[in-house]
């Protein structure tokens, strides 16, 4: 959703860890919510604190160990679907030659979108 920039990761980032390395935190900020995902699965974190020029610092644990071998990365969106889940499913049966079952599904989902400023403006946050 919405545009990506990617950052990679300096280090294998493991589940026990809260502080993890990366190549580069320009366009990080404290707060922002972040996309850490690799070959296998993904995963959004809140970014705690930014350390130094290479290394963040997450609010929560991850779920998985995000390996360089798998080409874990960092992905920071501006938009977020969230809430997401099949609002109406409708069973049926189609005639093709032979009956078949089938069903359709409608899903449902919210968004959130990451704005430049919160509250009355006077508070930045991305």
């Amino acid at each position: 959703m919405g545009p990506k920039a990617f950052v990679d990761l300096a280090a294998d980032a493991f589940k026990t860890e809260l502080f993890i390395k990366v190549t580069d935190t320009t366009g990080i900020e404290e707060g922002q919510f972040i996309v850490i995902e690799d070959q296998f699965k993904g995963q959004d974190i809140r970014v705690k604190s930014i350390v130094d020029a290479s290394t963040i610092e997450l609010a929560g644990g991850m779920a998985g160990d995000f390996l360089l071998a798998d080409d874990a990365r960092i992905i920071l969106v501006d938009r977020f679907v969230w809430r997401s889940w099949p609002s109406e499913i409708d069973y049926g049966f189609v005639h093709k030659e032979t009956l078949l079952k089938a069903s359709r599904i409608s899903w449902s989902a919210e968004e959130i979108e990451v704005q430049g400023v919160i509250g009355w403006g006077d508070a930045p946050s991305r």
